[in-house]
């Protein structure tokens, strides 16, 4: 059984909601962690995690939020599974 850290799951679950809110402009971190029931702080960590790594794209502002990044060559799963369980600041 694959076993994921909570990180990665929390990454993995913002990527599907993003993935079905492609009609909209952007979603904030709030509506994402309200979605789900996960604590803001801990959501929003995540979402600047998957940002730095380029899998998301953010804009700031009021009608700001994040959306998903442009698809790279590499697997996104295996990325993101990695990196958001990555001890390294």
């Amino acid at each position: 059984m694959l076993r994921l850290s909570k990180k990665a799951d929390y990454a993995l679950m913002a990527m599907k909601h993003l993935a079905q809110k492609r009609d909209v402009s952007s979603t904030s971190a709030r509506e994402i962690a309200e979605q789900y029931d996960i604590p803001i702080e801990l959501m929003a960590k995540v979402l600047q995690r998957l940002v730095r790594m380029g899998l998301l794209a953010s804009t700031q502002g009021t009608r700001g939020g994040y959306m998903l990044g442009r698809v790279r060559r590499t697997s996104a799963w295996r990325t993101s599974s990695r990196r958001s369980t990555d001890r390294s600041p």
